[in-house]
């Protein structure tokens, strides 16, 4: 009998429960003319205020084009504005219109229907999935950005 590769498997499971954690929000978002990629534009406009593209991009880790898509179906629904710095007419900054975005609302319902579907979890075993959430993100967070020493020039 094969030896089953457990990395492998939870590799594989990761990605199953990012796509389903996608539909899901996908479809609550959706009511409100949402993608989560541009929920996740707006709560960090709401968060950080007016910010350059590449800003956003680099915060989200998605590419230039990829925002700028996502900022301009954004712009078009009303949900933010570009902004052109004084000082730097070359500079366009991003802003989330206050008056349409209702970041807490997108927010509250995403964290809704997440808590509806961790409900199904007693208080222990929520906690035990938190602590090894944690320990994975710290092991790929070291190995990512390993404490190696600088070599001497």
């Amino acid at each position: 009998m094969e030896e089953r590769d457990l990395p492998i498997e939870i590799l594989k499971t990761l990605k199953e429960l990012m796509k389903s954690m996608t539909r899901l929000f996908k479809a609550e978002l959706g009511t409100m003319g949402l993608t989560p990629p541009q929920a996740m534009a707006i709560g960090l406009l709401a968060e950080q205020g007016e910010m350059k593209i590449s800003d956003i991009s680099s915060q989200l880790k998605l590419s230039g084009s990829t925002v700028s898509g996502i900022v301009d179906r954004l712009e078009k629904q009303g949900f933010v504005e570009r902004i052109r710095s004084e000082t730097d007419r070359r500079v366009v900054n991003i802003r989330a219109k206050v008056e349409k975005c209702r970041y807490p609302e997108i927010e509250e319902k995403v964290h809704r229907v997440f808590r509806q579907s961790m409900s199904v979890y007693d208080k222990r075993t929520l906690e035990n999935i938190l602590s090894v959430l944690m320990d994975l993100k710290k092991t790929f967070s070291e190995s990512v950005n390993p404490d190696k020493e600088k070599p001497s020039c």
